[in-house]
């Protein structure tokens, strides 16, 4: 009977210990666990940070490049708007009727023809002749020819050092340049 006593004594120290044992193991079970858990949270967080993060950063960028494709669409149509009213200004100007024209012509070479200079002309409705018969070409004795270049309509004044462009689109080219803060005002409101 000892004998059993014994043996029961050593079964209930062993399932005692078997007990704590597996009491140990729970809790570091627990323990990694929580551990895994609290790691996967603190994780997920970082990377649900990191896509919002990013994703407010790509927003900002398309944002930024709308903004600038708005930018360029809006400047294409201002400068198709202004070239359009620079290509009405040349058509009012070359519907002048002669005399209109000739005082234009008169106007221009007195502010800026020197005695001598070649007068080059090219405007549909004024003849060479109408042109000579001016005051101001007969008083700085200028010569007066035919411009051949078709493209440049209006006068140019040429001398031996200088030639001075007077054709018409760039008389409106300089006074679109003259007023160009008055102009976007007007146009842009800016």
């Amino acid at each position: 009977m000892q004998g059993d006593a014994i043996v029961n004594r050593i079964l209930a120290d062993g399932k005692l210990k078997a007990d704590e044992i597996v009491e140990e193991a729970k809790q570091k079970a627990f323990k990694i666990t929580k551990e895994a858990e609290e790691y996967a949270t603190s994780k997920t967080e970082e990377t649900e940070n990191i896509i919002n993060e990013r994703a407010e950063q790509i927003k900002e960028r398309y944002v930024v490049l709308a903004r600038i494709e708005g930018n360029k669409i809006i400047l294409n149509k201002k400068q198709e708007l202004l070239t359009t009213l620079k290509q009405k200004a040349l058509e009012t100007l070359l519907k002048l009727s002669k005399e209109d024209m000739l005082s234009f012509i008169e106007k221009l070479l007195k502010e800026n023809a020197s005695k001598g200079e070649t007068l080059k002309v090219n405007i549909d409705n004024v003849t060479l002749k109408d042109v000579e018969n001016l005051k101001t070409v007969k008083a700085k004795e200028l010569k007066v020819v035919k411009n051949k270049n078709s493209s440049e309509i209006g006068i140019i004044l040429s001398s031996a050092n200088v030639d001075k462009n007077l054709t018409f689109a760039e008389l409106i080219n300089d006074a679109y340049l003259q007023s160009q803060g008055e102009i976007g005002k007007i146009l842009f409101g800016n």
